[in-house]
């Protein structure tokens, strides 16, 4: 750090501490003398903030340099204020590196606002660690707790924004945060303390508590990474994007192939991203009043691959796709589409009912319930087609709905009819796959399909090209799948029962199957993986081979689950598929492993 620069710091915290008798006064803007550019000249970096004034907040022994942009403002006009939060490379007090990875266009000239960055010291300039982060979480860690209390630099700029929203004709309903890096990791936790202060967030390539993500369900949020970033890994951006859309939230995220820790440099620049922040506001001239039991309500929850484009009528296109909710009253119905299909109901904890056959409205409560809350979870399967078509609840009179009980933890089962327990009177919800999820408290998923084989062109499309598409090879049209719409925290695979009846050369499924693993891992490289034998004991050796080259490449969150003697003949209703009686046996040998990795 330029010795001159952090002389007129501590020369300018010392004048405050002499002439002012309330140390928590921020000093106006020309009590800091402006750094000396002949000594140390500008930047080119940093020109485009040379309007922003020169600011200390200090409190107690702890002093916070800040920089402040404030608009021309009109008589009478309030303004948005953006907070941005730097990186752990701009730390200091020289007060003016905090912009150096800024690199974003003049916004506040097309969207006139205040602007407010504060500068997080460097540990050589303050007595503990603690000082000199805004998050308590080392960078490149899987996870993190919140903890009770932020560190003094946060606090500080809390304070510190407090201040300036009632001193600056401050536009209550549109006060913004976005951050990089470490002030990524600021923007979650800041956001997570207070997301009643902020209209939008922009966090970019950090991380933050997914315990709290449902405080940010109603916060907009564009949250921003590299899939290739080396220093904060991009589960952190998942997870959180993840826990906050299972909450009921609606954030934008926006991943870059192939780009590293530098995502900020791609997202700052871009005109986009400031015009969607300057139209958030809290403040909603007419407030729509969102029906209990329509699409729309956040308390209903969707597990599986959704396709919410349609306003009117939200579809899943795989098998094993569920909705869940809680709701008070005695009478419910439900409004299906016009595709007729099987649907099942499970209300409290009561047994699956099979409506089958059925379509648009459907009463699944000829019997009036108790007067009370309930919960209803709805399933669906067996066509073939597997199009879940769902338009919304029909409530009693005065009925509302809320969150019900959804496990963080998310397991996903990809396979084929074995895994979607086709030849069961009641698919999907009975078979292993959904039977040890639903013992083990975890939601799941199913990407399953009968008759689908792992390697593609025998002689149809396999499972290495359909699993990364929204729906089952019966789709019509079946889109990519965006892949960080959920992210599962295991995996179970169960394929090459139907390679081997299509008779695919073992060298050519170990191939197939090694970089279908690959192709996982690089979409989910948190998820515990776990590739089970296949229950008829075939494709054996080139499934193990593949899972060894997998490990051998480095994948540590990879196994095998030998299945060898879990079912007999007996086991079977026609000598290929478990009956009802197998898939539970399987189920209940599969949970052990699976609380094992889990």
């Amino acid at each position: 750090m330029n010795k001159f620069f952090k002389n007129t710091l501590l020369l300018s915290v010392c004048a405050i501490s002499l002439y002012s008798g309330d140390a928590q006064t921020p000093l106006p803007a020309n009590d800091l003398v402006a750094p000396n550019y002949t000594t140390a000249p500008m930047q080119d970096w940093e020109k485009k903030f040379s309007d922003f004034s020169f600011n200390v907040y200090k409190k107690n022994d702890h002093v916070l340099p800040y920089r402040l942009y404030k608009p021309a403002a009109q008589k009478g006009e309030k303004y948005p204020l953006v907070l941005f939060m730097h990186g752990a490379g701009e730390r200091g007090v020289d007060n003016r590196k905090q912009f150096l990875r800024f690199s974003c266009t003049k916004f506040w000239e097309k969207y006139p606002c205040y602007v407010l960055a504060p500068q997080c010291p460097e540990r050589k300039d303050v007595d503990s660690d603690a000082g000199a982060v805004w998050v308590h979480t080392p960078f490149g860690a899987q996870s993190h707790s919140m903890q009770k209390e932020p560190t003094w630099p946060m606090q500080l700029s809390f304070e510190l924004l407090d201040r300036i929203i009632k001193e600056n004709n401050i536009d209550r309903d549109r006060i913004y945060i976005t951050g990089l890096s470490m002030g990524g990791f600021a923007t979650w936790e800041m956001l997570q303390r207070h997301p009643e202060l902020f209209a939008a967030g922009i966090p970019i390539c950090g991380g933050g508590d997914t315990a709290f993500a449902g405080k940010l369900s109603r916060v907009p949020l564009w949250v921003f990474h590299g899939d290739a970033d080396s220093t904060v890994p991009v589960t952190r951006s998942r997870a959180m994007v993840q826990q906050v859309v299972a909450k009921g939230g609606h954030p934008r995220y926006t991943e870059y192939p192939g780009v590293g820790h530098d995502s900020w440099s791609r997202t700052y620049p871009e005109n986009e991203v400031w015009d969607w922040l300057f139209a958030q506001s809290k403040k909603k001239d007419s407030p729509k009043k969102i029906a209990y039991g329509s699409l729309e309500d956040d308390h209903i929850k969707y597990i599986g691959r959704w396709d919410k484009s349609n306003v009117a009528e939200y579809v899943s296109r795989w098998g094993g796709a569920y909705f869940k909710v809680a709701f008070t009253g005695t009478k419910v119905k439900l409004r299906m589409g016009t595709n007729k299909t099987n649907y099942y109901v499970k209300i409290d904890n009561g047994p699956w009912i099979s409506y089958k056959n059925v379509s648009d409205t459907i009463d699944i409560t000829p019997v009036a319930l108790s007067k009370g809350k309930h919960t209803l979870s709805v399933a669906q399967g067996k066509d073939y087609n597997y199009v879940f078509s769902f338009r919304g609840l029909i409530l009693e009179h005065g009925a509302v709905t809320s969150d019900p009980p959804v496990s963080p933890f998310l397991i996903e089962f990809i396979g084929d009819s074995i895994t979607a327990g086709y030849t069961d009177d009641q698919a999907n919800v009975s078979d292993y796959a959904w039977i040890s999820a639903e013992k083990l408290g975890a939601e799941h998923t199913q990407i399953a399909y009968p008759g689908i084989t792992l390697v593609s062109g025998y002689p149809k499309g396999g499972m290495d090209n359909q699993y990364f598409r929204m729906g089952s090879p019966a789709s019509i049209v079946s889109p990519m799948w965006e892949m960080n719409k959920y992210v599962p925290d295991m995996i179970v695979i169960n394929l090459g029962t139907n390679d081997n009846n299509k008779r695919v050369p073992d060298s050519v499924l170990q191939a197939n199957y090694t970089e279908f693993l690959f192709k996982i891992r690089k979409q989910f490289p948190n998820a515990q993986v776990l590739v089970m034998r296949t229950f008829l004991g075939v494709k054996v050796n080139p499934t193990l081979a593949a899972v060894n080259a997998r490990i051998a490449a480095g994948d540590k969150k990879l196994h095998y689950v030998d299945t060898e003697g879990w079912l007999t003949k007996a086991d079977y209703g026609d000598g290929l598929h478990p009956s009802v009686e197998g898939q539970m046996k399987a189920a209940g040998l599969l949970m052990p492993v699976i609380e094992k990795y889990r």
